[in-house]
């Protein structure tokens, strides 16, 4: 039997079943769920700099092979937002990370807070973080719209983590598979982050172990099913593909323009009917009209007020 090996370092997986100056703010980040699990504890800030996201971060960092750990500060930007979404405006964010104790932590930095300076805390090597758009006055919460993230070291630039979507991916990734398998050997902390990536690269950079669909669009694949078999049997490449085996047909239900709520998703085209792939999970269309909610269970149409 052939083994896929190199994702957790040390194991084998076997394929399993298919401006200047800064405020500081009095508010910090709150506990959203416990993880047990190792980590070595160092100071974080975070930032919100004008009209584009900047987190600073202060991460260990090895002075030397037999040194002390000393922190660095870097700072953490948003990825532009997809051209589709600007009729919405700029984006409260919803930032999550990781601490050192393995706990889940939170802040939300609304549109308008001007430059805020916050505490956090993660000393964990590989440490995710999202940063999850909302509108609050549109009644776009976070969790509507599709994060972006990093997975830290491995998006730090200089002294920059840079956000993407495709990060966003990673850190939900990583956030699923910790809730079933921190502190085993198949902890997200131990996964091989950059060969993940490389499965998404496009066939022109030689990869092809996935769909030129799904590496168009990787929210097509259920990561959370997917992180619960990769905890009971390890990781199998051959599990990402597309979960939207459903399809419906629905009259446009206003003028645009429409905005997606997944980054990656392809808008509906037609004058007077759709044709919409779907799935178990509900997805949002937004339009300056009212917003549209579509899955397997049917369509819904809510104007806005």
């Amino acid at each position: 039997m052939n083994y896929i090996t190199g994702f957790f370092p040390g194991f084998s997986e076997k394929p399993g079943p298919s401006g200047p100056g800064l405020r500081r703010s009095n508010v910090s980040g709150r506990r959203v769920s416990s993880l047990r699990g190792p980590g070595v504890s160092g100071r974080r800030m975070l930032g919100l700099c004008g009209p584009v996201l900047a987190l600073l971060f202060l991460l260990p960092e090895l002075f030397s092979c037999s040194g002390p750990l000393i922190p660095r500060a870097y700072i953490l930007k948003a990825p532009p937002l997809p051209e589709s979404w600007g009729f919405l405006g700029p984006p409260s964010w919803h930032v999550e990370w990781i601490d050192s104790g393995g706990t889940w932590r939170e802040e939300h930095i609304p549109q308008a807070a001007g430059d805020t300076l916050i505490s956090i805390e993660t000393g964990l090597w590989a440490a995710p973080v999202f940063a999850w758009p909302s509108w609050p006055g549109r009644e776009l919460e976070k969790g509507i719209f599709r994060p972006a993230g990093a997975i830290v070291p491995f998006d730090c630039s200089g002294d920059k983590i840079m956000l993407s979507w495709q990060g966003g991916i990673d850190a939900f990734f990583y956030r699923e598979l910790a809730r079933l398998a921190w502190g085993s050997s198949r902890s997200p902390e131990r996964f091989d982050w950059p060969r993940f990536r490389r499965l998404f690269l496009d066939e022109s950079s030689g990869s092809t172990a996935l769909s030129a669909e799904v590496r168009a669009n990787p929210w097509l694949v259920d990561w959370a099913g997917v992180a619960e078999k990769t905890a009971a049997s390890g990781f199998d490449r051959r599990r990402l593909v597309s979960a939207y085996t459903g399809s419906l047909t629905t009259p446009v239900p206003a003028a645009g323009p429409w905005a997606a709520s997944n980054p990656f998703a392809a808008l509906p085209t037609g004058d007077a009917n759709w044709e919409l792939k779907t799935a178990s999970w509900v997805d949002t269309l937004v339009s300056p009209q009212g917003t549209a909610k579509v899955s397997q269970s049917g369509f819904v149409w809510k104007p806005w007020p």
